[in-house]
Parts: C-alpha cells; structure tokens; sequence
C-alpha cells in the first residue's frame, strides 16, 4: 500500500499495487477486471471508494503491475482502535453508532447482489483520526450465481442445536449477572 498524491489538487489517497498482468490466467484478470468497473460504481458512505485502476510501473524490476488508487483514510484499523480502548472495549453510544455504519454498508452490498467474503476487524478502517466514521475496506466481493439466492443464508440445512440438559436451570434468571470480564 502507498500513499499517493493527486497531482492537481495535492489531495492524498492510498494505492494498492498487485502482481504483474502476466501473473494472472486470463479468466481471472477478466473477471477481477469486471468487479473493479463494478466497485467503481459502488457508492456508500461506508465503503471505501474505488477512484482508479489500471497499470504502472511502480518499481524498475518487476514490470507494470496492477494498481488500484482508492480513498485514504487515516484513522487505522478498527482492530487497533479497540485494542486501544480502556477494557478492550467502546462505549456503548460509539459500538452502537460503529454496528450500525457496518450494518448500512453489508445490507447495502447484499442489496447489490454482493458478499464482501473478508469481513474482520483489520478490514474496518476509520476515515480519520478521532472519527468515528468507518469504512469497508479489501471488497473481495463475490456476486451469487443464483440471483434469488441471499448471499447471507447458510446454503446447506442448518444444524439443529441440542435441547439444554437441564432446561429448568437454563431459563432461570441469575440472582448476581455476571460482567464479559469476570470468570464464571
């Protein structure tokens, strides 16, 4: 990943360099080709922008490789942030508002017809320092074949769980809840 600047305005975004073209069977340039042209089209607040893509030389020894330019955004991984947090953990008004943008953004790739297929805390990206804006990062989206197929049901049976041993212990409220922190 680099970061590059737009000659015109000096605006900064982040480029992602991939092998060379001749690395790549052909079959699967064409379609890596076809969900860039459909990336370009996404648009969400909440999903990093695909600005450009194409081929350059970046380095003098390996050839022109593929390059994407897409929006940089500078608060770091989400990942990072929480770890960074007192307890490990947000506070609730900023979880609910994180869950709600990541939310927006997978409902609105699945109205599309799209799974992101690497969804985890490393490919969450805040816009900026002190934001708590996030965005979608790494689209390695995947189109269903079956259009009528929704993309976040288990297309096998699902298993059937088994009843709890004792049921009656089960649905027995706790007298002293006890907190994610503690040992039970």
């Amino acid at each position: 990943m680099f970061l590059v600047h737009r000659r015109s305005d000096g605006s900064a975004w982040a480029m992602k360099t991939l092998g060379p073209r001749t690395t790549f069977p052909e079959h699967l340039l064409k379609s890596f080709e076809l969900e860039v042209d459909l990336l370009r089209e996404l648009d969400h607040p909440n999903i990093v922008k695909l600005a450009e893509f194409f081929e350059a030389c970046v380095d003098a020894t390996s050839g022109p490789r593929l390059c994407l330019v897409m929006e940089y955004l500078r608060g770091g991984e989400l990942y990072d942030r929480l770890q960074a947090q007192p307890g490990g953990a947000f506070a609730e008004p900023v979880a609910r508002d994180v869950v709600h943008q990541l939310c927006s953004a997978v409902s609105f790739l699945h109205h599309q017809g799209l799974v992101h297929r690497d969804l985890k805390l490393e490919n969450i990206l805040f816009a900026a320092p002190g934001s708590n804006v996030v965005k979608l990062i790494d689209l390695v989206s995947h189109r269903p074949r079956n259009p009528n197929h929704c993309p976040t049901a288990p297309s096998a049976p699902r298993a059937r769980l088994p009843a709890p041993r004792h049921p009656r212990r089960a649905l027995t409220p706790n007298p002293t809840p006890k907190t994610l922190t503690q040992r039970a």
